[in-house]
């Protein structure tokens, strides 16, 4: 697919090697009256236009169905343009189309492209702040399902271009659709701690939705800062206590991205959980991380490395977990894959092995598919010697859809 803007600029020169003729034909006619000049339709609108005809749109829920992946190219393209302010002008006016399956699949390439950013590189003032408040209006007016979908690219055009206010303005007349439990997650990836007090809010409210959202908005950061990491860090130790379990298990995922002292107050809260019977599939999760290759050799963390010592510690937590009969079948599953994840070695053979044999089925067939891992190893972690950044990149939001 030729790129958007090559085309845009032949509908252009197309358009300009006309106006002599067209001058010609006015001035032989001058009787009639003068025809109002129209644009040439952008190459992104005709594209949105095919979609809608081509692939099933099932409009109140904002679905889109392509049997042969048309849309996937169009993605593609969004995501490879090195400015996305035009795209997001063209798919803000598909929005508000008459055509209510050309508005629904605007809302489904703004979240297929742009829900976990607008670029890896994306500053402030790349979004011009009208291009934002333009796409803040509009979501404001769209069904939920279309506005859940169109929400996060409007979260980042908002932080990008200072539309803060406007965007939470918007959340709040939108409050009895829930919108801010989607938009919460994304508010810094582009807002970083310009957004945390926001977050810090969110959490700190008796709105479960939003305060898992906003719990969840600082692993979609890339590359912290050392202050970025301090601040950060030092919240989610003291959300570990946090009598709501979403929010101590989301915590724990932060500080699996932080090192030093941080890992400790991690590996001590899970013996605390564990102790009390209280270990599940969520709260192991954190420490599927903490000894990781790129954490023991410095990437995806601040400070020092994770020592040998925090990662001993952490091997002996996982293993206690697998020999406590209270823990469920499915939580020692994942256990046992967070070991396999960490420790690929002859001790994790040996332990897998033992598994085969258990009792629980589906805990002995998981197991097993660990073990054919040792026959197709992945390649080895890279080193900070590669070249690789040495600041965290905790992941993104998933891929699926809003919630």
């Amino acid at each position: 697919m030729n790129s958007i803007k090559q085309k845009w600029a032949l509908a252009m020169l197309t358009c300009a090697a006309l106006l002599p003729a067209c001058a010609q034909k006015a001035a032989t006619n001058k009787a009639a009256p003068a025809a109002s000049a129209k644009a040439p339709e952008s190459p992104l609108y005709a594209e949105i236009k095919q979609l809608a005809a081509a692939c099933e749109v099932a409009v109140p829920a904002s679905g889109l169905k392509c049997n042969a992946g048309e849309q996937r190219p169009v993605v593609a393209e969004l995501a490879r343009e090195e400015s996305h302010v035009e795209a997001l002008k063209t798919l803000t006016s598909a929005l508000t189309d008459s055509d209510k399956k050309i508005e629904t699949v605007a809302a489904n390439l703004l979240h297929l492209a742009f829900r976990s950013s607008l670029g890896n590189n994306a500053k402030a003032g790349d979004v011009p702040p009208a291009v934002a408040k333009d796409l803040i209006d509009v979501v404001a007016k769209l069904p939920k399902p279309q506005a859940s979908q169109a929400l996060p690219a409007a979260v980042h055009a908002a932080m990008l271009s200072g539309q803060q206010e406007a965007l939470y303005k918007m959340l709040e007349a939108r409050s009895a659709d829930k919108l801010s439990a989607v938009a919460y997650r994304y508010l810094m990836t582009h807002g970083r701690l310009g957004a945390f007090d926001k977050v810090k809010a969110a959490v700190a409210s008796d709105q479960l939705d939003d305060a898992l959202s906003a719990a969840a908005s600082p692993a979609s950061m890339r590359n912290w800062t050392d202050d970025e990491s301090k601040q950060i860090c030092d919240w989610a130790s003291e959300l570990l206590g946090d009598t709501r379990v979403g929010i101590a298990t989301r915590a724990g995922t932060l500080l699996g991205h932080c090192s030093g002292d941080y890992v400790d107050k991690l590996l001590a809260k899970g013996e605390e959980l564990l102790k009390a019977g209280n270990m599940n599939q969520a709260q192991v999760t954190p420490f599927r991380d903490v000894c990781s290759a790129p954490r023991r050799n410095g990437l995806g963390t601040t400070g020092p490395k994770v020592t040998d010592e925090q990662c001993a510690r952490n091997r002996k937590f996982l293993e206690k977990v697998l020999a406590t009969p209270a823990v469920d079948g499915r939580t020692k599953a994942m256990t046992l894959s967070a070991i396999t994840y960490q420790w690929p070695d002859d001790q994790t053979k040996r332990l897998l092995q033992k598994f085969e044999k258990n009792s629980d089925k589906e805990l002995a067939k998981h197991a097993s598919d660990m073990l054919r891992r040792f026959d197709h190893p992945l390649p080895a972690a890279p080193t900070a010697k590669s070249g690789a950044p040495a600041k965290p990149a905790p992941p993104s939001a998933s891929g699926s859809s809003p919630q």
